[in-house]
C-alpha cells in the first residue's frame, strides 16, 4: 500500500491494520504532490512529512511523475517502485466492469498494478479487485508481498 501521509495521519487505525496484516506500505507523499507542478525543495518536503507518518523504504511517485532532478534525492532512502498495470478506477468513464477487463488483458507474471483506495474509485476498485484476485488465484498465482530489499538495481 503507498500511502498518502495525510491520509494516514487522519486515519490512523486503517494504517495500523494494514500493517498488522502483514502488508508492505510506502511512501506516496504526504498530499499526492505531482513532481512536475511543485519545486523540488517542495516535493522533497512532501516526501520527508509523509515519512513522518509511513515508516517505509518504498516510495512512488504520484502520477508516476518525477524527474531525472528527483531521483538521486529519493534513492537515498527508497526504492523506487513503479508499476506496468493501471486499472483506470479513478477514471470516471471507465465502468467497473472495464476496469476489470484492463487488469486482467494487461497483466503477466511479475506485474505491478495499481488499484485506488480514494472515494471516486472505490465502487470500481471494490468491483474489479476480489474478481481479478480470485481470477489469477485459480490460475496459481499468488500476490507476495514487495520484498525488503530490491529484486534489481534498476529501479
Amino acid at each position: 500500500f503507498f500511502c498518502v501521509g495525510e491520509n494516514v495521519e487522519r486515519y490512523p487505525e486503517t494504517y495500523k491494520e494494514i500493517l498488522q496484516r502483514k502488508h508492505k506500505t510506502g511512501n506516496h507523499t504526504f498530499n499526492h504532490l505531482n513532481a512536475w507542478k511543485v519545486s523540488r525543495e517542495a516535493y522533497f518536503e512532501n516526501v520527508d512529512k509523509c515519512a513522518q507518518y509511513v515508516d517505509s523504504d518504498f516510495f512512488r511517485p504520484p502520477y508516476g511523475r518525477i524527474g531525472l532532478k528527483h531521483i538521486p534525492y529519493l534513492k537515498k532512502n527508497y526504492h523506487i517502485v513503479m508499476w506496468s498495470v493501471l486499472s483506470m478506477d479513478y477514471d470516471p468513464h471507465v465502468p467497473p466492469e472495464k476496469c476489470l477487463e484492463n487488469c486482467l488483458k494487461y497483466m503477466k507474471a511479475g506485474s505491478i498494478l495499481i488499484f485506488h483506495d480514494s472515494l471516486k474509485a472505490s465502487a470500481k476498485m471494490l468491483y474489479a479487485l476480489p474478481r481479478f484476485i480470485e481470477h489469477f488465484k485459480s490460475k496459481g498465482y499468488t500476490f507476495p508481498p514487495l520484498p525488503s530489499r530490491p529484486i534489481t538495481n534498476h529501479q
